[in-house]
C-alpha cells in the first residue's frame, strides 16, 4: 500500500509549540501516513524534538544574535530550502502553521496542484498586527494567504470558537464550512498521570503554585503574583521559564524570598506530567492586552487541568471563562490579579476531593476530524 505523505510546515522551531509536536506525534501514528517537519533549529537550549515515525529537516532561525545581513539570507533561505526539500518528496498532504509558513506552502501547491492544503494558526492575528514594524515578510505571506492560500486550503483552524468568529469576521469571503476549532491539547498519556497533591495535603503544608511558559512584566500579572506570594507565609510559587525579555528576566534572577523558585531554562514538554503533579494550582497570568490573548484559551490551562490542577487565570482572558468551574475538580478559578490582596482566598486554598471529577478532551481527540480529512479518499486529488 502507498503511504500517504503529509508534509507539516512549521517556520518557528516546533520545541516552542507543544500543539505542533502533538500533531506531529498523533499524525505519524496514523496508518498509511508518512510524516515530514520542516522548521528551524531552536537555539533557546531546548530538548530536541524527535518522534518515531516523523523526519524532521532544518533551517537556521533568524535570531538577532545574527548580524541584519544573515537574518536575511536566513529569512530568505527557509522558503527556497523548504520548496527544493518538497519538491524531492512531493507529499500529497501540506499543512502549514502560521502565516510565517505561508510561502513554501504557496509555491509548492503552484507547482503540483493536486496537493491537498491544510492551515492552522497557534495564534489569532488581528489585521493590524501585519502593519507593525518588522513584519513586512509575514505581511506579504498573509497577502499570499488572502490572495490564493486560503481559497486553495480544505481545511483552516484557530484554537477555539472565538478565534473561528474573528477569523470568519476578518476573512468573510472565505467558506465557512472549512473553518474549524482545534484546541491545544495535551495528549492521553497525560491522563494517566494522575496529581495526588490535593488528597496528600496536611494541615498546615503551604499551598504550591505553578507557572509554566513564557513571562513578561509589561504583558503578565507577574509583579503582582510575586508580590502577593511575599506577603503570604503559606504560599509557595515555582516559575518554569526559559523565554523572558532582559528586564524580566534580571527581575527574576533577583527575587529574594525563599518560597519562590526561578528556573530559567524552563522544562522539556516530555518532562513536564510528572513535575506539575507536586503543586496544587496552575497560573495563567497574561493580562490580556490584545485580541489574541483577550480570546486565549492557552495549552497551559490544558496541561495543568489534565493532571489535576486547580487553575487560577486574570479576568481579562474570556477566552477561559467557559471553563470556570468551582463545581468539579479541578477547579478553574476567575481572580482580579489587581486587586489580590482583597481576596479571600481561603476557600481557594482547600479543595474538597469529593467533587466530581471533569475528565479532559486530548489531542488525539480533537485532531480526529484532520486526521480523517486528510486519510479519506474523498480529499485525495
Amino acid at each position: 500500500m502507498n503511504r500517504r505523505r503529509v508534509a507539516v510546515v512549521h517556520w518557528f522551531p516546533v520545541e516552542y509549540y507543544p500543539p505542533a509536536m502533538n500533531l506531529l506525534r498523533t499524525l505519524a501514528d496514523a496508518p498509511g501516513v508518512e510524516v515530514r517537519a520542516y522548521t528551524c533549529h531552536n537555539n533557546r537550549g531546548r530538548g530536541v524534538f524527535d518522534s518515531e515515525g516523523v523526519q524532521v529537516a532544518r533551517c537556521h532561525f533568524p535570531d538577532r544574535n545574527v548580524s541584519w545581513f544573515r537574518r536575511l539570507v536566513r529569512y530568505a533561505f527557509f522558503p527556497l530550502l523548504t520548496l527544493l526539500r518538497l519538491l524531492f518528496w512531493w507529499p500529497q498532504v501540506i499543512v502549514y502553521i502560521e502565516p510565517h509558513s505561508a510561502l513554501p506552502a504557496f509555491l509548492y501547491c503552484a507547482l503540483n496542484r493536486r496537493a491537498q492544503l491544510l492551515i492552522h494558526s497557534h495564534e489569532y492575528h488581528e489585521p493590524r498586527e501585519y502593519m507593525q514594524r518588522g513584519m513586512r515578510m509575514v505581511r506579504m505571506n498573509h497577502w499570499l494567504e488572502r490572495r490564493y492560500l486560503f481559497q486553495r486550503a480544505e481545511w483552516i483552524s484557530q484554537t477555539n470558537r472565538d478565534r473561528v468568529k474573528l477569523f470568519r469576521a476578518d476573512h468573510p469571503a472565505v467558506d465557512a464550512s472549512k473553518v474549524h476549532e482545534l484546541p491545544n491539547l495535551p495528549p492521553a498519556s497525560w491522563s494517566r498521570v494522575r496529581n495526588r497533591s490535593w488528597q496528600e495535603r496536611r494541615d498546615g503544608e503551604s499551598l504550591r503554585l505553578v507557572y509554566v511558559g513564557s513571562l513578561s512584566l509589561r504583558d503578565t500579572f507577574l509583579r503582582e503574583i510575586v508580590q502577593w506570594v511575599e506577603s503570604q507565609t503559606d504560599v509557595e510559587l515555582d516559575i518554569y521559564c526559559y523565554n523572558s525579555d532582559s528586564d524580566t528576566g534580571r527581575y527574576l534572577s533577583e527575587l529574594s524570598c525563599d518560597r519562590i523558585g526561578y528556573f530559567s531554562h524552563g522544562v522539556d514538554y516530555d518532562e513536564l506530567p510528572e513535575l506539575l503533579t507536586r503543586y496544587h494550582v496552575g497560573l495563567i497570568l497574561y493580562r490580556g492586552m490584545t485580541q489574541n490573548y483577550v480570546f486565549n484559551a492557552s495549552n497551559k490551562l490544558f496541561e495543568y487541568l489534565v493532571v489535576g490542577l486547580d487553575v487560577w487565570y486574570p479576568q481579562q482572558m474570556l477566552g477561559v471563562k467557559p471553563y470556570a468551574t468551582f463545581a468539579d475538580r479541578p477547579r478553574v478559578i476567575e481572580l482580579d490579579f489587581e486587586q489580590l490582596a482583597d481576596i479571600d482566598f481561603e476557600r481557594y486554598r482547600q479543595r474538597d476531593e469529593q467533587l466530581p471529577w471533569r475528565d479532559q478532551t486530548t489531542c488525539e481527540d480533537a485532531l480526529s476530524p484532520l486526521k480523517e480529512l486528510i486519510l479519506s479518499e474523498t480529499s485525495s486529488r
